[in-house]
């Protein structure tokens, strides 16, 4: 599997595109209908219950729609035009980059990163909200290259993990350098690198695929894309799934960021790993579409979150997204 690994690697597949607004040919697995009804049902309530664009739910809403529709599958085309609309709406924006923030958790926006994120391809943002955003990410940005993590929060959303932060904004700042050249940003982005290159790295899924698919939108040389790529392949568990960290059982969350990372860096759909891990992921969605999580403890606390619903969604989101790019070849 290596070998077929650095092939892919080394013809160039890892720069393959993200999302983008034009729809592929083909056909859904049947999970993936229910997984987008139970996200479209969700993120409505959430947009009808709540002010802010939470990094959880509506953002995620777009970025899986978004993936479901380049992937051909069929989606609910007037509830993605109106998440899009609430959420690039002043009113939203003024929660997702807040003029006045507590100072214990003055920090880069999260939301505002996975936004950045959900559109990624896409031509749909404006561009004084790309102005806002790269505002945002280069004014909480360290002279070292980092961005500051939150010192409280529940993983794996929240995570107080060093390099958590810094390869999210990252992934959000490729966003923009990618297609514009502003010194600021590539600067910025450049310091970043050079930060997470000089970091051991975390052992969990998550640093993994985000470092795969930071490397992937950055068009980076192949022998440092595969590094993460072989160690998701490595610790694929024996079900086919993935697990967050180490001592964990295997869930969506991290299964689907482990296929998304591997699909976006060229790993091909017929690839035993994927086909693994895309039968791990239909054999676990409950009936309502989603798939079920366990939340982690806190830093401060022993016991994992009494409301389930935001890593619920999460996790349902990735593996969506992982499934839309995943579909066998006909």
């Amino acid at each position: 599997m290596k070998s077929l690994l650095c092939i892919a690697l080394a013809a160039g597949c890892c720069r393959s595109a993200f999302a983008s607004d034009s729809p592929a040919t083909t056909e859904p697995a049947p999970t993936l209908p229910r997984a987008l009804n139970y996200l479209v049902e969700k993120g409505a309530d959430w947009m009808d219950d709540h002010n802010c664009a939470s990094c959880h739910h509506v953002p995620m809403m777009i970025w899986s729609l978004r993936e479901a529709k380049a992937g051909g599958v069929s989606i609910d085309e007037t509830a993605l035009a109106k998440a899009i609309e609430w959420t690039l709406s002043s009113k939203v924006n003024a929660t997702t980059f807040p003029e006045a923030k507590n100072p214990e958790r003055d920090l880069v926006s999260l939301a505002g990163a996975y936004i950045a994120l959900a559109f990624d391809g896409s031509d749909s943002l404006p561009s004084e909200w790309q102005a806002r955003s790269l505002r945002d990410l280069l004014h909480y940005q360290q002279p070292d290259g980092a961005w500051p993590a939150q010192t409280q929060g529940r993983p794996p959303i929240l995570t107080p993990a060093p390099a958590y932060y810094t390869l999210l904004m990252a992934n959000a700042l490729a966003t923009q350098t990618r297609k514009h050249s502003d010194p600021a940003a590539t600067a910025a982005q450049e310091k970043a690198l050079a930060w997470i290159s000089a970091q051991p790295a975390d052992e969990d899924t998550q640093h993994h695929a985000l470092r795969l698919l930071l490397d992937t939108r950055l068009s980076r040389a192949p022998e440092e894309v595969k590094q993460s790529a072989e160690w998701l392949r490595a610790h694929q568990k024996s079900d086919g799934g993935w697990s967050q960290v180490a001592d964990a059982a295997s869930d969506a969350l991290a299964t689907g960021q482990a296929v998304y990372a591997l699909r976006a860096a060229g790993i091909a759909a017929e690839d035993e790993a994927i086909r693994r891990a895309r039968d791990f992921l239909t054999g676990a969605q409950t009936a309502d579409g989603s798939w079920p999580m366990i939340s982690r403890p806190s830093a401060s606390s022993t016991k994992g979150a009494g409301n389930i619903e935001p890593i619920t969604y999460a996790a349902t989101a990735w593996a969506t997204m992982a499934l839309s790019r995943s579909q066998p070849p006909k």
